[in-house]
C-alpha cells in the first residue's frame, strides 16, 4: 500500500508497524524507486491511544499535514474454531481489530 502511494506521487509516507526492520525495508525500497517520496517510519503499538498520538504528531512534525490514514493493524493468531480458542488470544485478536488507534 505504501509504494503505491509513493508511486502515485505522495509526498510523504508514514509507516509504523511493531518490526523497525521491515519499515526500513519498505522505506529502502520506496527511496530506491521513489527518491522525491519522503518516508518517516517509526515503531508503534497501534493498541497504545498515547502511543498513536505522540507517532501521529511526530509523523506531522516530520512530513507536514497527514492528507490519509490507512488502519491496517492486527493480530495473527492460529486460525482455529471460536469454541476452540483460547479465551485470552480471541480476546487480544478482537482488542486488535476492534480498539487499536
Amino acid at each position: 500500500m505504501a509504494l503505491t502511494f509513493a508511486k502515485a506521487n505522495a509526498k510523504g509516507v508514514i509507516l509504523w508497524a511493531r518490526s523497525l526492520d521491515q519499515l526500513e525495508a519498505v522505506k529502502k525500497e520506496i527511496n530506491d524507486l521513489y527518491p522525491e517520496v519522503k518516508v518517516h517510519v517509526e515503531k508503534v503499538d497501534v493498541s497504545s491511544e498515547s502511543e498513536v498520538d505522540a507517532a501521529f504528531q511526530r509523523g506531522k512534525d516530520a512530513l507536514g499535514p497527514v492528507d490519509v490514514a490507512v488502519h491496517n493493524a492486527g493480530v495473527n493468531n492460529d486460525v482455529t474454531l471460536l469454541g476452540d480458542a483460547e479465551p485470552g488470544d480471541w480476546w487480544k485478536h478482537f482488542v486488535s481489530s476492534a480498539f487499536s488507534w
